[in-house]
């Protein structure tokens, strides 16, 4: 059960950083992102 959890948490940070490096390298079309993330809300 350790072993998984140490799994999730290791597999999250990866998810969490690649999002964030993705995130940072299309800084430039933040507001692009925003208007697609409002389209899909409403």
């Amino acid at each position: 059960m350790k072993i998984l959890c140490a799994l999730l948490c290791g597999t999250y940070n990866l998810y969490r950083l690649f999002c964030l490096s993705f995130f940072l390298l299309n800084i430039s079309h933040i507001n692009d992102t925003i208007r697609l993330k409002r389209t899909f809300i409403v």
